[in-house]
């Protein structure tokens, strides 16, 4: 949109209104050397850049929280671009330098996957950080204030109903693409679609379609299907077949999480059978920020909580020296900000979601359909989002404003049950330490109980779960070849000083066709070394420009 003011992009949807000249750009308060102010939270789920009119000076930022980091990158001709995917801002930059990163963030990536010191692999790309802008101007970057309003905290004593109603309300207001376009919802068994299918019924929206991918030996499904047809939405169940092949695992988990994807072990086929959700707005749930991260956090143990944020952020199977930058940027997060987070100290993982890559969470349809559809992240609108960030860790956690504001939406899909799991205070229904006497809310609603399954029982025996594609490359096979791709790149000399010696003998095993060292390891454990093999195959890949 241009006007006097200069050029605004937006890269998702913006808040009903916003991108009028007589709705939200009226709110910019402050424009002022590259800086601007909204007097209100303009909400959507978006990426922005304002491109003043002489194009000297632009200024990029996201909503809070982002549902992936807001990327900013700089061309030969000056501009600045921001978008919700990599691809999308540091496509300015491969005019001259290409796809392939600097060698000096590979040990980075390995360690953890997170831009903790706000730089990225890509040449003249830079990650904002949550909750900031970045300007440019005279050719170098600076990191701003966020030009939205915060909003104060919500007192844990304010009635619950008054903040279920009050979500209730934003997140009907988020939906309003859905009564513009037809609309479908990616349907789970869990928490966040039930969320955006209540939302998507409050707003009055009648004949969407739900759909769900996966294989159909696990449960999801039905409860995905029950869950549409309590709403009468229609519901397309999409098997989807296992690139068991590594080399074209690889290649589809790097063009579909834009060289971040690590799990390429188990990457689905989604790309070619999505024609029947083009042209709608499609809903995700994203609701990790709103529900407050993981049930763990209800323990009150700093220590704990410091233990908790390290262990998602540097990984276990880098050496000391490659850990080196990421245990600093670490360090410096937990003395700058860690101490005043922990007031609430419920709240241990909902800070890092708020402070690293959220995008790690973004399933590979989600984003392939980016490129088909208009995709809709309600539980991430930012005045949703800003809510949620005001609510006392209690309510947050504990997940009684999201159900209570599903129960006002739509309270036939208050009792389903959830696939694999329970709202978190049904776990201990005799807890009394909330001010609300209906924290429980058993008010005529039966006792819900998980769906008694999950969504990993199966993944040992794939023969059993999941649909192979054509290549029905075997696992031994897949170690195989994989470690050999990491063994013969280009990088292996880099790779090598960064991951530990018990890993470099792994590697070398499996490209031998040998048994494992780590066979007598836990199976959580096991999983966790696949993860990061995969995540080390990845790395080659983008450095060897496999995609």
């Amino acid at each position: 949109m241009s006007g006097e003011k200069g050029t605004f992009l937006c890269s998702n949807y913006a808040g009903r209104g916003l991108l009028t000249l007589t709705g939200g750009i009226k709110h910019i308060s402050r424009i002022d050397g590259g800086r601007l102010a909204f007097d209100r939270s303009p909400g959507g789920v978006a990426s922005w850049a304002w491109i003043a009119p002489d194009a000297d000076t632009a200024m990029a930022w996201s909503t809070i929280p982002p549902a992936i980091t807001t990327f900013i990158a700089k061309n030969r001709d000056g501009f600045c671009v921001a978008g919700n995917r990599p691809r999308l801002t540091h496509a300015a930059s491969i005019l001259s330098k290409g796809y392939r990163p600097s060698l000096d963030y590979l040990p980075k990536y390995l360690t953890s996957g997170f831009a903790l010191d706000g730089q990225t692999s890509y040449a003249n790309t830079i990650a904002i950080p949550s909750g900031n802008s970045a300007t440019l101007r005279d050719g170098g970057y600076r990191i701003t204030e966020h030009p939205t309003p915060k909003i104060d905290p919500i007192p844990q004593d304010r009635p619950l109903d008054e903040k279920a109603e009050a979500l209730a309300a934003l997140l009907r207001e988020a939906c309003w693409p859905a009564t513009r376009t037809q609309a479908g919802i990616f349907m789970s068994g869990g928490k966040d679609s039930r969320t955006m299918t209540a939302a998507l019924l409050g707003e009055g929206v009648k004949n969407a379609l739900a759909f769900n991918f996966g294989n159909d030996t696990t449960g999801e499904g039905q409860i995905a299907r029950e869950v549409s047809s309590a709403a009468g939405y229609g519901f397309e169940f999409r098997p989807q077949p296992i690139v068991t092949d590594p080399l074209n695992g690889l290649a589809l988990a790097l063009q579909n999480s834009d060289g971040l994807g690590s799990g390429f072990a188990h990457q689905y086929n989604y790309r070619y059978d999505l024609a029947f959700a083009s042209g709608r707005s499609s809903f995700h749930g994203h609701g990790h920020l709103l529900r407050g991260g993981s049930a763990r956090t209800m323990k009150r143990d700093p220590a704990f909580m410091a233990a908790a944020n390290r262990s998602w952020i540097v990984s276990a199977y880098v050496t000391e020296t490659a850990s080196e930058s990421t245990e600093r940027a670490f360090a410096t997060y937990m003395r700058d900000r860690f101490p005043s987070l922990a007031k609430e100290p419920l709240d241990a993982l909902f800070y890092p979601n708020r402070d690293y890559r959220l995008g790690l969470f973004s399933a590979t349809s989600s984003l392939d359909l980016t490129a088909q559809t208009l995709m809709c992240y309600p539980l991430l609108d930012e005045r949703v989002a800003q809510f949620a960030g005001a609510l006392h860790a209690f309510d947050r956690i504990s997940e009684r404003v999201v159900f209570g504001a599903i129960k006002k939406l739509a309270p036939l899909l208050a009792n389903i049950p959830l696939f694999g799991e329970i709202w978190r205070f049904d776990r201990d229904p005799d807890r009394t330490d909330f001010p609300d006497s209906n924290h429980n809310f058993q008010d005529g609603h039966e006792a819900r109980k998980p769906r008694q399954a999950d969504k990993f029982t199966n993944l040992t025996a794939p023969q059993n779960s999941l649909l192979l594609d054509a290549d029905q490359v075997g696992a031994a096979r897949r170690k195989r070849e994989s470690a050999q791709f990491i063994l013969d790149s280009s990088v292996w000399r880099d790779i090598m000083p960064s991951i530990t010696p018990d890993i470099h003998a792994e590697l070398w095993l499996r490209a031998l066709g040998r048994p494992s060292d780590h066979s007598s390891k836990h199976p959580n454990e096991r999983f966790a070394i696949n993860q990061f093999m995969d995540r080390v195959a990845v790395a080659a890949a983008i450095y060897e420009v496999r995609w």
